[in-house]
């Protein structure tokens, strides 16, 4: 490293905005809920940094990695997402309540938005559980 020069590190921190503890209440919901605070998360036309990578999720769905390196892929590309778009992340952590949309028909730890959640709740979010089409508990 020459004179004068920043750690990668040190650079990416200066980058990114301090971490907010957000108190945000984090929801899963079927794809065709409606509401303002919806974030599709899907694989297909989900938010770009929010949506796992075309790679990443065609990896795990033609099994040519497993469901665990399938989530620390997905947790990694989060945490560069946090990284490359923090103004993204600022209105999602500021947010009061944050509905994951995906349109598969899985639930729990069977769809990739258990790994969202985790980091999400990672960073102060907390997981009230699964809405329906209509927004009800």
């Amino acid at each position: 490293m020459g004179a004068g020069a920043i750690p990668l590190q040190a650079e990416k921190a200066a980058r990114r905005p301090a971490a907010k503890k957000t108190g945000a209440e984090v929801f899963t919901a079927p794809i065709d809920y409606a509401g303002a605070d919806a974030v599709d998360v899907s694989f297909h036309g989900g938010h770009y940094a929010l949506a796992p990578p075309k790679r990443i999720m065609l990896d795990y769905l033609l099994k040519r990695c497993s469901r665990k390196q399938f989530q620390e892929a997905y947790a990694a590309f989060l945490e560069s997402s946090r990284d490359r778009n923090p103004y993204v992340w600022d209105d999602l952590l500021g947010r009061k309540r944050i509905v994951l949309l995906c349109s598969c028909k899985k639930t729990g730890h069977g769809c990739h938005r258990s790994v969202a959640i985790a980091f999400l709740t990672r960073l102060g979010a907390v997981y009230k559980g699964t809405l329906g089409a209509a927004g009800c508990v």
